[in-house]
Order: structure tokens, then sequence, then C-alpha cells
């Protein structure tokens, strides 16, 4: 299914997928997490199914990084020196490794949106690989939330 333009303020109630109408069941999100993401490895995958019987709108992408845990404050936001590439159920989302903080929003501005919503259907495997790219020995703890709606089938 091809989705336009969409802004959380106008997910649509109901659509059509595969032929069956689907319903919003409500705002949903999948969070991906990295823990101790160091520098200079290879990347390091992490990935989430979407549930079979439901239908996720991807609408925006955030990002919480930290090093070691260190609390934090406004001015001591982390931004992370990261790289990452997608693939949705084994096919490439980009055609090349692209910054983090091109597609996600930091704790400060909040999700950042996709252009166009981006349509999962139920049981596709989304996969992101990050990639610490760090000069030094900076280790991330890193959680990525992909923010959209869900959709329940009918049956």
């Amino acid at each position: 299914m091809k989705v336009g333009p969409v802004s959380t303020q106008q997910i649509p109630p109901s659509v059509e997928s595969n032929g069956k109408l689907v319903r919003l069941a409500g705002p949903f999100t999948y969070t991906l997490g990295w823990n101790q993401l160091a520098a200079a490895a290879a990347g390091t995958p992490q990935q989430f199914q979407v549930q079979g019987n439901t239908d996720f709108l991807w609408l925006g992408t955030s990002y919480l990084a930290t090093i070691a845990d260190a609390a934090q404050t406004r001015s001591s936001l982390v931004v992370p020196l990261v790289m990452q590439s997608i693939t949705l159920t084994n096919e490439p989302f980009e055609d090349a490794e692209t910054p983090l903080t091109g597609l996600a929003g930091s704790p400060e501005e909040g999700p950042r949106p996709l252009a166009s919503g981006f349509w999962m259907p139920g049981g596709s495997t989304f996969k992101m690989t990050a990639r610490n790219f760090t000069q030094d020995a900076t280790v991330y703890n890193l959680w990525v939330v992909f923010h959209g709606a869900k959709y329940l089938k009918e049956e």
C-alpha cells in the first residue's frame, strides 16, 4: 500500500491494505536498543517484527544516546556519531548507510517525521544496523524509537 504524506494529526481511522480494511488501533512505538556500541566496530544489527495481526504506519523516529549511562542535562545531551542502515524484510530501505541524526530527532527535538508515512504489513521484519564511527574509545548506549500507528486487520 502506498501512503502519501502523513502527519501525526492526520492518521487515517481506517485504510485498505492488501484488499482488506484495517482500522486504527492507536498510536504505537517500536524500540531498538544497543548496549555498549563500541567505536570502530562493525555494524551491529537489531530488529523487530510487526505483529502478524496488525500493520504499522511508521511516521517518525527519535533516539536517546548515553555514554556509560551517565546522567544528562539539556546542555549535555549526547549526539551519537553513529551511521545506520535499514532493511525491511530483507529489502534495503536506503541506498547507503546514513547518519542516525539525519533520520531521528534528539530527545530535545522530538521525533523527526518521515517525508511520508511508511506502511509495514503485519509480519514484516524491520532491521537497523548501527555503526559507531567515533575515532576515540567512546562507547554508546543507544535507543532508537519508531513512532507511528498500529492498525488491526479486520477478520
